[in-house]
């Protein structure tokens, strides 16, 4: 009796062992998957911004670049409507380049695997070429909007304000810290450590300067002789004091998602209009000028919209640069 009451002490301690393992394994499972996205990145390296420029990137910004630019120009002639493709870059350009090293991987050609600063290149070059491909919709600058731009405006506002909003709000303390006002703008800040690693790779001030004095300086030698009522003098003005306005939209898209590139446009449009002169072609000086104005201070909130997605990606600015301009030629 003793030795048969023992043995069953024995499996039951045994068991009961046997379900405590268990249950510090579903423990250590539940962690895993409770980790943030930045604590399953943190022991990942970030490769240096030349290897974030890869043929492979560009190649299918190439092709996402032409599909959404023919989107653009439809939308914002028929409705008056410029959509915003950042999402849609992104994911696209996600599953084409992943889809591809996925079939390369398992045939073992695979040698530089995707990373999200890549997948931040493409999704750079896709919305800086697809954004000028709107400023050909210019000709139908004047022409009434329909409806339909109205209800999607509505839409918008009940999806934002009525669904999101309230979504947003219940995730108070998993996204954002549970002590913050609902007015703060601070939790914006909160990747402060990231912003030295982020900003090695700073553009030039130097090349900035002199990148901006010889497109203002091309601008004002080409500009004049396209549009005959818009005159050197002009543009000189419009690029004095473009960098105030689109450093204030630049900023404020950073905050809020949302450019006032249009506001600025018709700003140019009141006073080089009135500047030149109704008997001097006022109309198409302002309209030039508007073109002008809007280039510079929607370039600056997309690229602002950019750099802001690196920083949370650890994408190198340069990189992004370099994604910009090729995307504009």
């Amino acid at each position: 009796m003793d030795s048969s009451g023992s043995s069953e002490n024995v499996e039951s301690r045994v068991h009961e062992l046997n379900i405590k393992e268990e249950e510090m394994n579903i423990g250590e499972i539940k962690k895993e998957e409770e980790l943030s996205v930045e604590q399953i990145f943190a022991k990942k390296e970030v490769p240096s911004w030349k290897k974030q420029l890869t043929i492979r990137a560009f190649v299918v910004s190439f092709v996402l670049s032409v599909m959404f630019s023919f989107i653009v120009m439809k939308l914002n002639l028929t409705v008056g409507i410029i959509p915003s493709l950042n999402v849609s870059a992104g994911l696209l350009g996600f599953f084409f380049v992943k889809t591809w090293t996925k079939l390369l991987e398992r045939s073992g050609l695979l040698k530089q695997p995707f990373t999200r600063q890549e997948n931040i290149v493409i999704h750079t070059c896709v919305v800086v070429a697809s954004g000028i491909a709107f400023s050909a919709t210019y000709v139908g600058v004047g022409m009434i909007c329909p409806h339909i731009v109205n209800v999607s405006v509505l839409i918008g506002g009940i999806l934002s304000w009525g669904i999101m909003w309230p979504l947003i709000e219940t995730r108070k303390g998993h996204w954002y810290s549970a002590d913050l006002d609902p007015d703060s703008m601070q939790g914006r800040k909160g990747y402060k450590r990231r912003t030295q690693l982020f900003v090695k790779d700073q553009i030039p001030t130097w090349l900035a300067i002199g990148g901006y004095v010889a497109i203002s300086a091309v601008s004002t030698a080409t500009l004049p002789h396209i549009f005959h009522q818009l005159k050197w003098y002009h543009i000189i003005v419009i690029y004095i004091f473009a960098p105030v306005l689109a450093f204030c939209n630049a900023f404020g898209c950073g905050l809020t998602d949302w450019s006032l590139a249009s506001a600025y446009g018709k700003l140019a449009i009141f006073t080089i209009g009135a500047w030149a002169g109704a008997s001097h072609g006022g109309v198409l000086a302002g309209l030039a000028a508007c073109g002008v104005m809007m280039n510079i201070v929607s370039t600056a909130s997309d690229l602002m919209q950019d750099f802001k997605i690196g920083y949370m990606t650890l994408a190198s600015p340069r990189s992004m640069f370099v994604s910009q301009v090729i995307g504009t030629v």
